[in-house]
């Protein structure tokens, strides 16, 4: 499993290697369905409205499935920037973190329910997670560019991005260093990350 969600009462695992994404009941743990992405997609993440619609950040495919909750069925698909990740709901916006595994470092905006492109945000390098921030406010993290087998000096560092939804652009970066992989915000509004150097 890559990520979970929970949206009424349901609780989405994202098995990005089966391509698919358990459903399981939250207060029991039983299995209510499973949802067969395409061969060779890789879903990562999953957000869910409540407008009866979903969406499924495709890592080789680099797109956006568009899911009908009720139908359980895929209705289409939203071309991003390259290995999508993490997204953001935001009113009628869709944030998509392109990675690119660090080749690239953009966050796609989709207008919904149009499904189309609205605007590219410029961040750093392997954007990957979303945090909410606030009422307006969300960062996503981005983990810099780097080669285990690589030249170190050629790696970017890790940073954070802040970005206003209501206007849609960035509004801070502070810089994290090394490489950091996960993202949490707890009760009292503090952020953690997980560091890898």
């Amino acid at each position: 499993g890559n990520s979970l969600t929970i949206h009424n009462g349901l609780l989405y695992i994202v098995v990005n290697g089966s391509n698919k994404i358990e459903v399981l009941n939250l207060n029991t743990g039983a299995l209510v369905r499973t949802i067969g992405c395409p061969a060779g997609s890789s879903p990562r993440h999953i957000v869910l409205g409540n407008s009866g619609w979903g969406y499924i950040s495709n890592l080789y495919k680099n797109s956006v499935s568009v899911y009908d909750i009720v139908s359980n069925i895929f209705v289409r698909d939203i071309p991003v920037g390259e290995n999508p990740e993490g997204l953001l709901l935001y009113n009628t916006r869709l944030l998509v973190a392109n990675s690119g595994f660090g080749a690239d470092n953009t966050v796609s905006v989709i207008a919904l329910p149009q499904d189309t492109a609205l605007a590219t945000l410029q961040v750093g390098d392997y954007p990957s997670l979303f945090a909410k921030v606030g009422t307006a406010a969300a960062v996503v993290l981005c983990t810099g560019a780097y080669n285990d087998f690589g030249d170190p000096n050629d790696d970017t560092p890790g940073k954070l991005f802040f970005i206003d939804l209501d206007r849609m652009r960035v509004t801070d970066s502070p810089l994290l260093g090394g490489h950091p992989q996960r993202l949490a915000l707890d009760d009292a509004g503090f952020l953690y990350t997980v560091q890898t150097n």
